[in-house]
């Protein structure tokens, strides 16, 4: 009979942190209606120098505390929308709380795939939970001077 008191009580238990846990898991802070914003604070400059570095620092933000689902930053070349690079390698970074912040040092030079007197487009992108799902965009254009 204690056997059985026992089998029950280690069952319930399995069962309700389970449930607890699956709860968590599934807690995306997702809703329908996410408000996006993209804060990008480097580069600045609407001219760059050949040789030279900077910085990209952009924060994605949700201000209704959706989660950041999805984030994309692309560099083109406009001239023929040749692609520079793409990052994240994988755009869901389901961050919970609302904001994601992206850094990179880039290196204005022939190796990254810079020429001079060349324009560039800068692109961010955050979405929500599903493809295009409150999508918002923002563009910075670019020259690099020799």
């Amino acid at each position: 009979m204690n056997k059985l008191i026992v089998l029950g009580a280690l069952t319930a238990a399995s069962f309700f942190s389970n449930a607890c846990k699956k709860d968590t898991e599934n807690n995306h802070n997702h809703t329908n209606s996410a408000v996006y914003h993209i804060h990008k604070y480097s580069p600045m400059l609407s001219a760059q120098r050949f040789g030279t570095t900077d910085q990209i620092k952009i924060d994605f933000e949700s201000h209704d505390g959706s989660a950041v689902h999805h984030v994309n930053i692309s560099m083109y070349r406009k001239s023929d929308d040749s692609l520079l690079f793409s990052e994240p390698s994988n755009a869901h970074v389901m961050e919970k709380s609302g904001k994601y912040h992206y850094s990179k040092t880039i290196h204005f030079i022939a190796d990254e795939g810079f020429q001079p007197h060349t324009d560039y487009k800068l692109v961010s992108k955050v979405w929500g939970h599903t493809a295009n799902d409150n999508i918002v965009t923002d563009t910075f254009q670019f020259h690099i001077h020799h």
